[in-house]
């Protein structure tokens, strides 16, 4: 399959970096985190490691600053191509956690994905530590290539000053097959576990071992 990703002007063509495969922004407190066969955490956990590199991620192209003068947020930033843009104010219910602010980034490159093929645009899964949250948003993006310069709303954490750097993750894009979903409930079966159970046995690492199929996004 086949992501595509189209500059919105030239400008973005020869200066703005297009999203990069989410394996290349493995945080590095991630990367840090001590592990061995007796300890539990999530370096344990591949479904975790799954959505830090699933997908595609869109970084910041520049330094933003964030400041606050005489109680009001400021923000500024040095770009030829702004990175984002604001509101007033939030219509959504906040938490005290953010600024009542909603900021809005600038996706400059548009996607193009198969038919039968949405996007997933989400804050970078699992990235608590970034001073900011990005909504999120499915996408038809094999039909709505119909603006050359997109926009995320997100929020600014209230408790945050300094510098957002460049190469920052803004929003993760991670591409999914439309298709009818039908639940159905299941009648527990005590066999059934217990079969799983024995499968399983005292196997370390039995996940990645006999049931992770490795994901590809070039």
């Amino acid at each position: 399959m086949k992501i595509e990703f189209i500059p919105g002007n030239e400008k973005i063509s020869k200066n703005i970096p297009e999203p990069e495969p989410s394996k290349y922004f493995i945080p590095k407190w991630y990367k840090e985190i001590f592990s061995n066969e007796k300890t539990v955490n999530v370096k344990h956990c591949i479904p975790f490691l799954d959505s830090l590199s699933h997908g595609y991620i869109q970084k910041t192209w520049c330094d933003i600053e964030i400041k606050v003068i005489d109680e009001k947020i400021c923000v500024s930033f040095d770009s030829d191509v702004p990175i984002l843009l604001f509101r007033e104010k939030s219509d959504m219910p906040l938490s005290t956690d953010f600024y009542n602010i909603e900021f809005v980034w600038q996706r400059p490159w548009s996607v193009k994905l198969p038919d039968g093929f949405s996007g997933l645009v989400v804050h970078p899964l699992n990235r608590y530590e970034l001073p900011f949250i990005t909504l999120s948003g499915t996408v038809d993006f094999d039909t709505s290539i119909h603006a050359p310069i997109g926009q995320i709303p997100f929020y600014i954490k209230n408790n945050f000053i300094g510098i957002i750097p460049k190469g920052t993750p803004m929003f993760q894009i991670i591409p999914l097959k439309r298709e009818e979903w039908n639940s159905e409930k299941k009648e527990y079966s005590l066999n059934f576990w217990q079969n799983k159970d024995k499968e399983i046995g005292d196997t370390i690492g039995f996940y990645k071992k006999k049931i992770w199929t490795k994901k590809h996004f070039n």
